[in-house]
C-alpha cells in the first residue's frame, strides 16, 4: 500500500530509493519476510508508474489519445489496484521460494543508518503527495459538472488542476515558512 501511494506522485525509481530504508527497517524485525517486502514495494511502484499519470508512458499515451489526464489518473489508479494485489499474492510465493537464494541484507549489513532527529511531522510529508493528487482528481471532476465556461473559479481549478502546477502547489506546500520538523 505505501508503494502505491508513494508511487502516484514520484517516479518507481526514486520511490524505491527513498523507500528501501523503510523496508529494511521492517525487515528487521521480519527476517524471513524482507525480500517478500522488497518484491511488494517493487511491484507496487512499478505497476502505479506504468499505469497513472503524471508518469512519462501513461501521461504521452494519455496526450496522444486527446484524453483528459485528471481522468487517466483517477482510471489508472482503479486499473494498478488488482495489480498490485496480484504483485503482494506473488511477492509472498516468489519470497518465500527464492529468499534463500536472494538474501537481502539487514540495515547494518547495507550501511543504513536512519537520522530520526530530521525526520518530519507526517501530515507535512504527506504533502506534497496529496494535494497534486487532490487538486488534478477536483479539476476532472469539477470539469465534469456543468457549469459557466467563463467563470472565474473554473479558470482557477483548470490552473491549479493541472500536473505541473499541481506539483509545483504540493511542493511549495511542504517548504512553506520557516522549515521546522518538529
Amino acid at each position: 500500500m505505501t508503494g502505491f501511494a508513494v508511487g502516484l506522485p514520484i517516479f518507481c525509481d526514486s520511490g524505491f530509493v527513498v523507500l528501501i530504508g523503510l523496508v529494511l527497517m521492517m525487515g528487521q524485525h521480519t527476517p524471513t519476510m524482507r525480500l517478500t517486502l522488497v518484491l511488494c514495494l517493487a511491484s507496487a511502484l512499478y505497476m502505479v508508474h506504468c499505469l497513472v499519470p503524471p508518469h512519462p508512458g501513461i501521461s504521452a499515451a494519455a496526450a496522444t489519445m486527446k484524453v483528459d489526464l485528471g481522468k487517466a489518473m483517477l482510471l489508472g489508479a482503479v486499473m494498478a489496484i488488482p495489480g498490485t494485489i496480484a504483485a503482494y499474492f506473488w511477492a509472498r510465493f516468489a519470497g518465500k521460494k527464492y529468499l534463500a537464494a536472494y538474501p537481502i541484507p539487514t540495515v547494518e549489513q547495507a550501511g543504513f543508518t536512519p537520522e530520526t532527529d530530521t525526520l518530519p511531522v507526517p501530515w507535512k510529508a504527506l504533502l506534497p503527495i496529496v494535494v497534486p493528487i487532490g487538486l488534478i482528481a477536483f479539476k476532472s471532476l469539477w470539469l465534469l459538472l456543468p457549469q459557466q465556461e467563463g467563470s472565474s473559479f473554473t479558470a482557477f481549478i483548470r490552473f491549479f488542476g493541472e500536473p505541473v502546477c499541481a506539483l509545483m502547489t504540493g511542493s511549495r506546500l511542504y517548504n512553506m515558512g520557516k522549515v521546522n520538523w518538529h
